[in-house]
């Protein structure tokens, strides 16, 4: 979407659900509270993705479609990669166990950035865990521009209905992961498509929504207790169907109850900047790590609190403002942003 034109609950969503990602990082939450938010907070953005894809991009020949992924999303994969590697030369002899890295070579990185997975028990060594994301949005947005060219209607809901039962039982059926999230996309689609298909619906009144929130709810809680931990990078789902249950009862609190907040710079901000805080906050995390490890003293578990996650989280997105003014004012293509004005994919 146009930087100039902003959806103000869209701002809110994203604002909640890239503070949940970092949040979700951290070491010390308790475990429940890292099933909730792990049930709904990655499923989040693809449905906002899908919400705020163009109908003139679908539109576009595939070149054209595929010109502004390269910029949106595949550029800033490369960059960030680049940016862990050199982060990852310059400390990974002082991480606490330098053993894992113990014959690690440039190739076995470089095998882990051409596959595209973050998934390590599948696949070669990904230096940024992260990153799966950026690649897994490239062949979710890809998949669903060829598959809405020729299924339309209830056939187009049809075929997510059977991609997103399909893609979760490949690496079972395989022995494998498949590069650049293939199978994945399959149930990122799912949240994708949705996204889409809704962006043209009304909003319901904020009574319907207030009562559907006190519904929902319970529902939501009840089936992460049920389900337990997900993680749609390593695709453990639980139960599929509780998954979708789950992250879409999720999905729909996080948009219900920013139908109710205020425009605000904060939320704003953290919105435009998602495309800085999700690739570096982990970089962030080791070096903050370091510093009370090596620097301060403490032991290797002072981070396993929940007070400390609180304090990683804030001061994750506190670095991130300088960080984001550096990318934006120097180098605004790692995050998929044209000089002077930006058009990506996020916004």
């Amino acid at each position: 979407m146009n930087t100039s034109v902003r959806i103000a609950w869209v701002d809110h969503a994203k604002a909640l659900g890239i503070c949940m990602v970092v949040l979700g990082h951290t070491a010390g939450l308790p475990a429940f509270g890292m099933n909730l938010i792990y049930s709904f907070h990655m499923p989040l953005f693809f449905f906002l993705s899908g919400y705020l894809l163009k109908e003139s991009h679908l539109q576009q020949p595939l070149s054209g479609f595929l010109k502004r992924m390269w910029r949106t999303l595949l550029v800033p994969y490369i960059c960030f990669w680049v940016l862990s590697y050199f982060y990852w030369l310059a400390t990974h002899k002082l991480v606490l166990d330098p053993s894992k890295y113990a014959g690690l070579t440039f190739w076995d990185l470089l095998g882990g950035f051409v596959h595209g997975t973050g998934d390590l028990e599948h696949t070669l060594y990904f230096i940024n865990v992260d990153l799966w994301f950026f690649t897994c949005l490239f062949s979710t947005a890809v998949l669903y521009y060829l598959l809405q060219r020729w299924a339309r209607g209830r056939l187009l809901l049809l075929c997510l209905v059977l991609l997103g039962i399909i893609g979760p039982l490949l690496p079972d059926l395989l022995g494998r992961r498949l590069p650049w999230n293939i199978e994945l996309a399959g149930a990122a689609l799912v949240f994708y498509g949705l996204g889409h298909l809704l962006k043209t619906r009304p909003v319901p009144s904020r009574s319907i929504l207030g009562w559907s929130t006190m519904i929902a709810m319970p529902v939501w809680i009840g089936i992460v207790w049920l389900n337990g931990r997900i993680d749609m990078n390593t695709m453990q789902f639980g139960n599929l169907w509780l998954f979708y249950a789950g992250a879409g009862a999720g999905i729909f609190l996080v948009v219900a109850g920013s139908q109710f907040l205020p425009e605000n710079r904060l939320t704003r901000w953290l919105a435009q900047n998602t495309m800085v805080i999700f690739p570096l906050h982990q970089l962030m995390f080791s070096v903050f790590t370091g510093i009370g490890v090596r620097l301060l003293g403490l032991p290797a578990t002072f981070k396993a609190s929940l007070s400390a996650s609180l304090v990683y989280t804030l001061l994750a997105l506190i670095c991130s403002i300088p960080a984001a003014y550096l990318l934006r004012r120097f180098v605004p293509f790692m995050i998929g942003e044209r000089i002077p004005d930006g058009d990506t994919i996020n916004r």
